[in-house]
């Protein structure tokens, strides 16, 4: 694994993180708010932004075993080295903290901001190397660059982040004719008539622009997943159910994903927000069971994925910008989604991965966030395919030689390892 991929592991010990987005306030510092924070599967949070408030957030999650991105207003972007030296004094306030776990510096920084947010990145990086500093990027736009490559580039090699980590919400409800932001629309990629909305066609696009870029600097990604339904700009970004949740999951861990985000983790309350994770009194809202059925499956199989690497990635069905189709011919050269030789069905993302040893492994996606998929696949001569069980990560064999059902639920993945008789 490179070796930024292990700095970050190691600073969350053997876990996958699980992280619920936007400040905690103050009054939802609470005992059962945090039991309802662990038992929906979110195992790091974000503390409030007012500094009075963060230590007490502190101590109750290191009672409830949960880790905290501390969201202090002195690691905001800047090259001042006041600025700075009072950042160094605000990182060893939390130093001897086990809960604070990161520190937040700023949510998409456009061009503008990249030297300024690179200097308190690494200011953070020196004075806490063991923690991790935190900035997340736009999920698609120039932004001051000449395009969007230009800006995931650039926001790897002058931030010089951990990881990579951006947030494009994916689904949005159709609009009706004439209203404002009708022509925002122009993205529309995969409809869901059943949800009268669509996928954003820039969505994977996304995807394919990042790991290009983590490759190219050595960098792994983060993934996010939209949590609560809210109107935005000229969108209106949503719905959100199980399938839409467990869809931009398993994307994200075909891409190697190293950690989940939520965004949110508690109800923001502004006009055109729908719940999060938590209603504004901290309460699991109408959504919660989903999130909790998602992440005990993600704490399955979130480690094990954190452990692969080298993702070829491929689709089946309508293809969105950016995107390989998967291809029955190929060269004896090409190795890339060996030993799969043929897939049929209803559309998938094949994502083909490989752990320390050279294992070969299979996650496959139903691309669809209401439709159940079932596809079949063929395999190489001798070669048979072991399934990696969500609900207890133990291995069951998925098949015979010649080939394989699978089956998956709206949105769900599946995760295989594929060897070679002997």
């Amino acid at each position: 694994m490179p070796a930024r991929e292990q700095n970050t592991s190691k600073k969350f010990s053997a876990d996958y993180p699980i992280i619920g987005w936007s400040c905690l306030d103050e009054e939802l510092t609470r005992p059962e708010v945090f039991r309802n924070i662990v038992d929906a599967g979110i195992n790091v949070f974000m503390t409030t932004a007012n500094r009075a408030g963060i230590r007490p957030q502190l101590d109750l999650a290191r009672e409830y075993g949960l880790k905290a991105m501390v969201r202090d207003d002195r690691f905001q972007p800047s090259s001042d080295p006041k600025a700075l030296d009072a950042a160094r004094r605000a990182a060893d306030e939390y130093a001897d903290h086990e809960a604070a776990w990161g520190y937040f510096v700023l949510d998409e920084p456009g061009r503008e901001k990249f030297e300024d947010t690179g200097a308190m990145v690494a200011c953070l990086r020196e004075a806490a190397p063991e923690k991790v500093v935190y900035v997340n990027a736009f999920g698609f736009g120039g932004r001051g660059c000449d395009c969007f490559y230009d800006y995931v580039d650039q926001y790897a090699s002058i931030i010089k982040p951990d990881f990579l980590s951006f947030d494009h919400y994916p689904i949005s409800r159709h609009l009706p004719p004439g209203e404002p932001g009708e022509a925002l629309q122009s993205d529309i990629g995969v409809e869901v008539p059943e949800l009268d909305a669509y996928y954003r066609d820039g969505y994977w696009e996304a995807w394919e622009t990042f790991i290009q870029v983590g490759r190219r600097h050595n960098l792994p990604l983060w993934g996010f997943v939209l949590a609560a339904p809210h109107q935005h700009s000229g969108w209106f970004y949503g719905p959100v159910n199980e399938g839409t949740l467990r869809l931009e999951v398993f994307t994200g861990l075909a891409y190697g994903a190293q950690a989940t985000q939520y965004f949110t983790l508690p109800t923001k309350s502004r006009p055109g927000w729908e719940h999060g994770i938590l209603d504004p009194d901290g309460k699991p809202s109408m959504r919660y069971p989903y999130f909790r059925r998602v992440n005990r499956d993600l704490r399955v199989l979130g480690p094990v994925m954190a452990g692969l690497s080298g993702q070829q990635i491929y689709y089946t069905g309508p293809l969105t910008s950016g995107c390989r189709r998967f291809r029955t011919w190929r060269s004896a050269s090409d190795t890339s989604h060996r030993p799969i030789t043929k897939v049929s069905g209803d559309p998938v993302i094949l994502s083909f991965q490989r752990d320390a040893a050279n294992n070969i492994y299979l996650l496959v996606v139903n691309r669809h966030p209401v439709r159940s998929a079932r596809v079949w696949m063929e395999l190489e001569e001798d070669w048979v395919p072991t399934e990696i069980l969500k609900n207890r990560g133990e291995e069951h064999p998925a098949g015979k030689a010649a080939g394989f059902w699978c089956g998956l639920e709206a949105g769900d993945g599946r995760l295989f390892r594929l060897a070679k008789q002997t």
